[in-house]
């Protein structure tokens, strides 16, 4: 058999599959008590003290609220998916993206790295060995995301971009906001750099991936739910379990 062109990679979901949590949820409510800390702590006492806070509360009034509402309408499979992670994303508008960027980075350095699953880090150096560019394939933030090039072999994220206006967050994102988003932006990446699907590997934990992994000739599915395992057997996709990090331990 003629041996098929083009590099190999190793495609990576993020949340709960590189690391233990939802990592764009835990950034958020981060941001929340950043911008809490800042509203309370400046000239207290105030007329504009009063402003901000009062300004502060009702904003994350609303951004709860329809969060609440966007999570029970999506339960119900009134709405998509791609529509309840855009309206996560329009919770940011507003929001200077430099300093979410040099947040982003703390959050990862200082919370995220440290809840990482080991195993995914030992698969990850076992492709960058073998030449394998390794590629994080995420609906998270590639503002958040790409931050882990620090603490991994990571050569490159698809992720969503956040679309800006004179620096400042409009609530809407570019990219991948599902999972079949996510497998037309793998794809198309894949295609612009000569990489061979058939000989490539990929790995996630969510269900709503199986048209991404579905891509490659070498699927994995990492500590799978109930619906995930079934289609996992049914397709013959090999199963991984990545055991959660010790607590105190360092990347």
């Amino acid at each position: 058999m003629k041996e098929l062109p083009g590099r190999v990679a190793a495609f990576f979901d993020f949340d709960r599959t590189l690391v233990d949590v939802d990592g764009g949820v835990l950034f958020g409510r981060e941001l929340m008590r950043i911008y809490r800390r800042r509203a309370y702590a400046d000239r207290p006492g105030t007329l504009g003290w009063f402003g901000r806070v009062v300004g502060y509360h009702l904003r994350m009034t609303r951004l709860i609220a329809t969060g609440l509402a966007a999570r029970l309408l999506y339960y119900l499979r009134i709405i998509k998916r791609s529509t309840l992670v855009n309206i996560a994303y329009s919770g940011l508008a507003g929001l200077n993206i430099d300093e979410l960027r040099l947040l982003a980075q703390d959050f990862v350095d200082e919370v995220l790295a440290h809840r990482l699953y080991p195993g995914a880090r030992t698969l990850m150096e076992e492709h960058n060995a073998k030449g394998h560019l390794v590629v994080i394939a995420t609906t998270n933030m590639r503002l958040l995301v790409e931050h882990f090039k620090k603490h991994l072999p990571v050569d490159d994220v698809i992720g969503a971009e956040l679309v800006a206006r004179d620096g400042v967050a409009t609530g809407r994102v570019l990219g991948p906001t599902y999972g079949l988003t996510k497998a037309q932006a793998v794809r198309e990446y894949a295609h612009a750099r000569n990489i061979s699907l058939p000989k490539s590997f990929a790995y996630t934990d969510h269900y709503s991936d199986h048209w991404f992994v579905g891509l490659v000739g070498n699927p994995f599915v990492v500590n799978p739910g109930l619906r995930l395992r079934r289609m996992a057997k049914k397709k013959g996709w090999k199963e991984l379990t990545f055991l959660p990090p010790r607590k105190g331990s360092t990347t």
